[in-house]
């Protein structure tokens, strides 16, 4: 019985850390999503924009 106990509390264990890396990345998305939706207005926004034509 006792190895049946540690065994779900280490699976337990890792459920948590998988859970706590998933929010995490959640965040980390959302706030780059956050990012690329800024407007700026009174800049115009260039069609085709390339590295080469940055400069």
């Amino acid at each position: 019985m006792s190895d049946r106990v540690t065994q779900i509390e280490r699976l337990l264990e890792e459920q948590r850390l998988n859970s706590k890396v998933l929010t995490h990345k959640s965040i980390d998305a959302e706030s780059r999503s956050m990012r690329n939706n800024i407007v700026i207005y009174g800049i115009t926004e260039r069609l085709n924009v390339t590295a080469r034509n940055l400069f």
